[in-house]
């Protein structure tokens, strides 16, 4: 994905902020593409700022926590396609 990729998915994406209201906080790694300067204007354009993440902070990344415990059932389990490593994870 490159960063015009990205600025379609928050095209695509923000439209729900509307319905979010004031206070919410969208987070973003520090991912390369999220830090273009293309990706910056966007967000200011639209008046939204982001806050400052600190590099692979596990404190404020907790997907990786999320994605832990199935990874941890999936380990040495093989699979064709999508749909048979969905079944696994089922």
């Amino acid at each position: 994905m490159d960063k015009f990729q990205h600025e379609d998915i928050l095209e695509n994406t923000m439209y729900a902020r509307n319905s979010v209201g004031r206070g919410f906080i969208f987070q973003q790694d520090n991912d390369s593409k999220h830090r273009s300067k293309h990706i910056q204007s966007w967000f200011s354009h639209r008046h939204l700022t982001l806050p400052d993440w600190p590099i692979q902070s596990p404190d404020l990344n907790i997907i990786e926590g999320v994605w832990a415990e199935p990874e941890s059932r999936l380990v040495g389990r093989n699979a064709r396609n999508a749909d048979e490593k969905f079944s696994q994870l089922e």
